[in-house]
């Protein structure tokens, strides 16, 4: 079973427009999810292989930690990239600590930046 990206994203436009960004890449199967629990529950049901998650920072909490953990039992290599609004690394280093290692994507976001942090983890698929 090939793995899919997950991008847990709660706004639309920013959703779409990591999606478009993956196609572009070439990257699939691509699931989305706007919240944890979403997620949770559409790996529960079709039984879908992680390779590689895109989660917004603002999404960490238990559900989205959940699938980080479940992820990483399946696949210790699992590439995670984590999307956040803050311009300071720091502020959200000691937070996701728990899931080292993972690439930070700051704002503004950029295709450029994302292709770099992302290509890298295709091997994951």
């Amino acid at each position: 079973m090939k793995k899919a990206v997950y991008v847990v994203e709660p706004g639309k436009d920013m959703k779409e427009l990591v999606g478009c960004w993956l196609e572009r890449l070439g990257f699939s199967p691509i699931l989305y999810s706007t919240n944890g629990e979403e997620a949770l529950n559409t790996i529960a049901k079709i039984g879908v292989r992680i390779g590689i998650i895109v989660a917004a920072r603002e999404m960490l909490g238990a559900p989205v930690r959940a699938i980080f953990e479940r992820a990483m039992e399946e696949n210790p290599e699992v590439g995670k990239l984590i999307l956040t609004t803050s311009s300071n690394f720091e502020d959200i280093a000691e937070e996701l600590e728990s899931i080292a290692p993972f690439s930070v994507m700051c704002p503004p976001p950029s295709f450029g930046v994302f292709k770099t942090l992302i290509l890298p983890l295709r091997n994951r698929l």
